[in-house]
């Protein structure tokens, strides 16, 4: 594929959306499903990565040919492409039933090591339902002995040799999880490994809570102002996870406050009325005996596909205990693209639509 294509190529999370910016991060995700028309820019993206592996998998093309192909045909597999900034980072192939299989992880090496691993490894973790009791896998000896600590927090388990060898000399170590304690574990590991570095680094995060009509403002872009009665300039580049009060109680997508502007009252109505999302007597009743007033330029909003429960948001981070009155700072780690998470929290299962990602191998 030309490189312009690629350059100029980000394709959509999900089929209803065309462009997603997490938190800041153009990270965007293709899914290949027998249902679905799949671009052939992305489907290309998927073998150019996949085959980067020729040198140490010969007769990966093959396999990809005779099996894959077919198998997303057929829906008995379903593949998945990450992208960040238009270019493929990752790829994982999944062969899924009762006992899962993950048939093929990858992550381009100038990403390894950045956090992708668990992130992507919740992804494949959220999709698994009740009927699905255990994952397995195959890696490399060489791989274990550097993952090896990964496959234990994740809840997998040595199992023993495969008669298979995918590479010439070097055993193939099979690990095998069961689907219950891979969820819980997934969800652990990201909070406490995914916010260090992601692409040169994390950004600060808050939780900020927003009444549920002025949130829907924000997620359609109607609001682009958030009002607060106090609130610090130097919090300028944060990501808001935006929580809906209730009877919603939800923190349902997040933005990055673009820039933070203290003013008087009176002249912020006069310079920002028609980006607040409210009236003149909602933002008098707002901003009465107050001096200053700080307005939050928000951008790169993002809307969940599936909302953050309040007992998932406690439990990524779990120095929080209860919606803030008005906003509260994440604890560290900040999990600087964790919005990505919101889009695994669907609960609702569809008949073939286990995802999966590529990790590190």
């Amino acid at each position: 594929m030309p490189g312009n294509k690629r350059k100029n190529l980000t394709p959509s999370l999900f089929s209803d959306s065309t462009e997603v910016a997490l938190n800041g991060s153009k990270l965007a995700l293709a899914r290949f499903t027998e249902k679905k028309l799949v671009p052939s820019e992305v489907f290309e993206s998927l073998s150019d990565i996949l085959l980067e592996s020729e040198n140490l998998y010969p007769g990966i093309d093959l396999w990809f040919r005779d099996k894959v192909i077919p198998g997303l045909r057929n829906g008995r597999r379903v593949a998945y492409v990450l992208f960040y900034e238009g270019k493929a980072i990752a790829e994982s192939i999944v062969k899924y039933s009762t006992h899962t299989k993950i048939c093929s992880m990858r992550v381009d090496p100038q990403f390894q090591n950045k956090g992708l691993g668990p992130f992507l490894f919740n992804q494949i973790a959220s999709e698994l339902d009740n009927s699905i009791k255990t994952v397995h896998f195959t890696a490399p000896e060489s791989l274990v002995d550097e993952r090896a600590g990964l496959f234990d927090d994740l809840g997998f388990v040595f199992q023993g040799t495969s008669k298979k060898k995918y590479r010439q000399g070097i055993d193939e170590l099979v690990f095998k999880g069961e689907t219950a304690l891979f969820k819980r574990n997934s969800v652990n590991l990201i909070a406490k490994k995914i916010s260090k570095n992601f692409l040169g680094g994390s950004r600060k995060g808050i939780l900020i809570s927003v009444k549920p009509s002025h949130i829907e403002k924000i997620l359609t872009g109607e609001k682009v102002i958030e009002l607060r009665r106090k609130f610090s300039s130097d919090n300028k580049g944060c990501i808001a996870l935006l929580y809906a009060t209730q009877p919603i109680g939800k923190v349902l997508g997040d933005a990055l406050i673009k820039d933070v502007i203290i003013e008087k009252p009176a002249r912020v109505w006069r310079d920002f009325q028609g980006f607040l999302g409210c009236s003149k007597q909602e933002f008098d009743d707002y901003t009465k005996g107050a001096d200053t007033i700080s307005a939050l330029l928000l951008d790169q909003v993002s809307k969940y596909p599936h909302p953050f429960e309040w007992d998932q948001v406690m439990q990524t981070f779990t120095d929080i205990s209860r919606p803030p009155q008005s906003f509260q700072f994440i604890p560290s780690p900040s999990l600087s693209f964790w919005g990505s998470l919101a889009f695994s929290s669907n609960k609702e299962k569809k008949e073939n639509t286990v995802k999966q990602f590529s990790l590190g191998f």
